[in-house]
């Protein structure tokens, strides 16, 4: 292990195949084999790179629970915890504008107040979104409120 990098990063980087995929049912079986004493931050830090993975990779639903239910069982949460912290990573659109206009600032406010964001493409409007967290969605609203931006009322 290297000596900046946490136990968890260390399962993290055990747990992700040559093409970077984030492997659950290994991840399961090394908290269950070494049975580490894992902190929330922790157990959010591995369920949010799960689900970047599962985002790209556009996983099954059905495997999704069964992942998410097996790593519940084998960090002794309950799997609605596990879930909740799960779907509070999802993102959610904030902001709609045109993408020809740019949203750099606000992006900035958001980045400086450690709210992660990204911008989607919408599908041949010639708008795009702001998305964040779920569960940083109040937190960036009020932010965005500072600079007069009023949030969309169509989430996706």
């Amino acid at each position: 292990m290297a000596a900046n990098q946490t136990y968890v990063d260390n399962v993290i980087a055990r747990c992700t195949g040559i093409l970077g995929d984030f492997r659950m049912p290994v991840c399961v079986d090394i908290i269950r084999r070494e049975r580490p004493n894992l902190s929330r931050q922790d157990i959010e830090k591995i369920i949010k790179r799960y689900r970047q993975h599962v985002e790209f990779w556009n996983g099954d639903i059905k495997v999704i629970e069964n992942e998410l239910n097996q790593f519940a069982t084998a960090t002794g949460l309950s799997f609605d915890y596990v879930a909740q912290v799960y779907n509070d990573m999802r993102f959610v659109g904030i902001y709609k504008y045109d993408c020809i206009t740019g949203i750099s600032a606000w992006q900035s406010a958001l980045n400086q107040n450690g709210i992660e964001n990204k911008i989607q493409a919408g599908r041949s409007s010639g708008k795009c979104y702001l998305l964040v967290r779920l569960n940083q969605y109040q937190l960036a609203t009020s932010l965005l409120n500072l600079y007069g931006v009023l949030p969309i009322e169509d989430f996706f």
